[in-house]
């Protein structure tokens, strides 16, 4: 799931017929087989507990058996969002796009156009605001334009390096850096409680459902010490009077 072109280009070369012989024994080999013809009878199996527009793509283009293909969803019977556990005001934001290959840049102008903008707007909202990004390459791409534009910031992905991580964290409780970049792959393997967190940005929404309310319960966590309240202006010492806010960016769920 790290770079999903792997898995495309070993189904891109799957029933390949060999440019070399390796001592095969031609005669065992059935005519279908010869005639390239194996990909219309191979059995595949995609098994996922959700589904994702990469998955659907790949389903669409590479599974050709001629007896058919059968595709089973489970039903749920509510969403992740019952399990948020803090009172806070939730923004959806829809980005228009007509094609899959178009949502990542539509998504990126959005976010730098509108949302950060909005986050920028206010010394309050400026501070203590957590990035979550499900993709590494989105990560990557944010993670650069922050570097670029001198946003104050530090960032946590799954090549972090444990001082690194400790650090960041550190410095983002503490209120030395306004952002925090958070990758879903980070938070999968290691499920960190990021303390000090008031407002909350979905970049996408996370592809594992149970991670949306593990992040937003994030908020409900203590803020820390009276010296680290004490920088941003308008923040009480109470939780229930803390400002807190979240925004989830989201597209239509496409297959190319």
């Amino acid at each position: 799931m790290q770079n999903w072109d792997h898995l495309e280009t070993v189904f891109e070369h799957m029933n390949i017929i060999p440019k070399n012989a390796h001592g095969c024994d031609f005669s065992r080999i059935r005519n279908w087989c010869l005639d390239g013809r194996s990909k219309y009878v191979r059995q595949t199996v995609l098994l996922s507990n959700f589904q994702t527009p990469e998955i659907n793509a790949l389903f669409k283009r590479f599974s050709r058996n001629v007896a058919g293909k059968l595709k089973i969803t489970q039903a749920y019977e509510h969403g992740s969002i019952v399990d948020v556990v803090p009172l806070v005001q939730q923004n959806f934001n829809r980005i228009e796009t007509k094609t899959l290959a178009q949502a990542d840049d539509a998504r990126f102008q959005y976010f730098i156009t509108q949302t950060l903008p909005q986050l920028r707007r206010s010394a309050v909202t400026q501070t203590h605001t957590m990035i979550y990004i499900p993709s590494y390459f989105d990560f990557v791409r944010l993670r650069n334009y922050f570097s670029e534009n001198k946003y104050s910031f530090a960032a946590i992905c799954e090549y972090t390096t444990n001082a690194n991580v400790s650090r960041a964290r550190s410095s983002f409780f503490h209120g030395e850096v306004s952002f925090l970049l958070y990758t879903e792959r980070f938070h999968f393997f290691r499920r960190y409680n990021i303390r000090g967190t008031f407002h909350l940005a979905f970049y996408g929404l996370p592809e594992h459902p149970q991670f949306y309310p593990e992040m937003l319960n994030l908020l409900a966590l203590p803020a820390g010490t009276e010296k680290s309240r004490s920088k941003h202006a308008g923040m009480m010492t109470g939780l229930e009077d803390r400002a807190m806010s979240c925004t989830a960016l989201f597209t239509r769920n496409l297959v190319e």
